[in-house]
């Protein structure tokens, strides 16, 4: 699933509605999916989960700070 950033600029700037669609599309949704195969995992004794992020994780940027998140 591609990330979601609805918002351009400084964090200290972002609106609730901006930051709570980028947490919830790029953070909470794995944390779901996690907890929908965990179960499973557990049951089978074996499983792995990776999750991954863009270079935006890594390289700091003032237009994309709460994605960076």
């Amino acid at each position: 699933m591609p990330g979601v950033n609805p918002y351009y600029g400084k964090t200290s700037k972002i609106d609730d509605e901006a930051y709570r669609k980028t947490m919830d599309a790029n953070v909470l949704s794995n944390l779901w999916l996690a907890q929908m195969v965990a179960p499973d995992m557990i049951a089978k004794g074996a499983g792995s989960m990776a999750f991954t992020s863009s270079i935006g994780a890594f390289k700091p940027s003032v237009m994309l700070g709460t994605y960076g998140v």
